[in-house]
């Protein structure tokens, strides 16, 4: 399988993992973090928005984190738990401060920087999914943590921070939330 084609299947992977994701919120049998996932929406967005207007020809893998991550969003909105913390609110604040450092900076720092705020938005996953396992889907993380493995089996070029960085802490951060869930489903 090519590396093209294997990117093009890391890419519905991630996306296939937002429907059990769907169904659970709806269900009301997880309640992801509404911060994470408003946060994540937004950042999503605009790289989304910055690689279509860079000019690429194929951001099938951030159309599919981007779009199914809205969903979520919204559905979070009408079905989830609509609390926010003081560690939301820090998480956002320093999340946004990583936006402007990404959106004023060269390519490698960056990337740093939005990898950065992406993580620091996901803090509230982590907190949560440590603190109550059973509000977050192993399955769901799961499915991503394969998806965004086939994305760093599907790296060409190696010599390139900004190329494999993305993959490669995305599939870390997506198997720590699946470990971290999988212990509330152990009953």
């Amino acid at each position: 399988m090519s590396q093209e084609i294997l990117g093009m299947v890391g890419g519905l992977v991630v996306l296939s993992a937002h429907f059990p994701l769907y169904v659970a919120i709806v269900r009301k049998t997880v309640k992801p973090s509404l911060a994470t996932w408003s946060m994540w929406s937004v950042m999503l967005g605009a790289t989304l928005a910055s690689q279509i207007a860079a000019g690429k020809t194929d951001p099938w893998g951030m159309l599919a984190a981007a779009s199914g991550t809205i969903l979520v969003f919204i559905l979070l909105l009408f079905y989830g738990e609509r609390n926010w913390t003081r560690f939301d609110t820090r998480c956002l604040f320093l999340s946004a401060l990583g936006m402007g450092a990404w959106a004023v900076s060269g390519p490698a720092v960056a990337q740093v920087a939005f990898l950065a705020s992406l993580f620091i938005a996901g803090a509230p996953t982590v907190r949560n999914a440590w603190e109550h396992p059973k509000n977050e889907s192993s399955l769901v993380w799961g499915i991503f943590t394969v998806g965004f493995l086939l994305t760093v089996m599907a790296v060409q070029d190696w010599s390139s921070f900004t190329i494999w960085i993305q993959p490669i802490s995305s599939t870390v951060f997506n198997c720590l939330i699946f470990v971290l869930a999988l212990r509330g489903h152990g009953d």
